[in-house]
């Protein structure tokens, strides 16, 4: 996810004008996010909802990458400084620091206490979503490296360090996680994860040529992806005899190769349209504005839609689960679009 210093960059490295492929990406990437933490209350239990949950799941396991993937291609053709690596961190450190007191607050209101409100805050998240902002100040920190990295002139060079990234990254960690080997004496704990995803979408930002016939190849692998990432998790589900995580993972090769893919679609798609006059640029801009405020408050609006009863089953889950992840959006978005209104509300919500 992208804050506004980050939105306001452009499909040209040196542009000031906003684009609204990314915006349109980041919405779907919300979606996707909300459809997580909607599904993910049912993930455990295989009973008969299982592969509605699962099925929405594997969707959506595309999100964080997706946002990750904004943030490389809008921040990794830019200079950086002290000055804006501070600010940048400060833009995401203070809205952490302040909506994990206000979810701090909600869970003593809901009957769950937790000591020690300042360890807990620096030590993890206290939201297991906050996990998200944890590692974007940690990306912009290292932020000079990733710059470095797209500056070589060599394409071969970054060529095989992203193909390195691919197996350390994720096929090593994918195959240990199945099996419990290391078939390879190779260390690749070198290999960052999250790091690999912003230069992809560096990659996929700047060097992606549209087309039809490639839009096609690319829609078919995001469905692929998608699918594989939900039969996989089924079936080793079953092989190991408890609902497993294991394919829905970030090191998970189909959820790289289906956030790749998702990204270039979304983007042509967005691109295809943005000429015309029905293409909703203004709403996608207003919704934009609002997405980093919903991403840190949509697990308190769902909490309390829980508590009245809307949550992935309250009619089938099919259905229901799509319906709660809307409402959840759309009440997120309003509190936010308020908060953003009030004095100093843009500093703990920031557009």
């Amino acid at each position: 996810m992208a804050t506004s210093e980050d939105t306001s960059s452009t499909t040209r490295a040196h542009s000031s004008v906003r684009d609204p492929s990314l915006d349109f990406i980041r919405l779907v990437a919300i979606l996707m996010v909300i459809s997580i933490h909607v599904s993910a209350k049912g993930f455990a239990s295989m009973t008969n909802h299982w592969w509605a949950v699962n099925f929405y799941e594997s969707l959506s396991r595309f999100s964080v990458p997706l946002f990750l993937m904004v943030t490389g291609a809008l921040l990794l053709g830019k200079e950086t400084t002290v000055r804006k690596t501070g600010n940048r961190m400060w833009r995401v450190g203070l809205p952490l620091i302040v909506w994990s007191v206000a979810y701090l607050y909600w869970f003593r209101y809901t009957g769950t206490e937790f000591p020690h409100w300042t360890k807990s805050i620096l030590r993890a998240p206290v939201v297991p979503h906050f996990w998200y902002l944890y590692t974007l100040l940690g990306a912009y920190l290292f932020l000079p490296v990733m710059i470095g990295f797209c500056k070589i002139t060599d394409t071969g060079s970054k060529v095989l360090t992203i193909t390195a990234w691919f197996i350390g990254s994720s096929v090593v960690p994918t195959v240990y996680a199945l099996t419990g080997k290391e078939y390879l004496g190779l260390n690749w704990g070198f290999m960052p994860l999250y790091a690999g995803y912003l230069v992809m979408g560096w990659f996929a930002y700047r060097w992606t040529r549209f087309g039809a016939a490639r839009v096609l190849v690319a829609s078919f692998v995001w469905a692929l992806s998608a699918a594989l990432v939900a039969i996989l998790t089924w079936k080793h589900s079953i092989k190991v005899g408890a609902a497993n995580e294991t394919f829905y993972a970030y090191t998970s090769p189909f959820v790289i190769t289906g956030a790749v893919s998702a990204f270039y679609v979304l983007r042509a798609t967005a691109i295809a349209f943005a000429a015309s006059k029905w293409f909703p640029s203004r709403m996608l801009r207003k919704l934009g504005e609002v997405n980093f405020g919903v991403y840190l408050i949509h697990v308190m609006v769902m909490f309390w839609w829980d508590l009245r009863g809307f949550d992935f089953q309250f009619i089938n889950p099919w259905m229901a689960i799509p319906v709660v992840v809307l409402m959840t959006f759309l009440l997120s978005a309003a509190v936010i679009f308020v908060i953003q209104r009030l004095p100093f509300g843009k500093l703990i919500a920031p557009n």
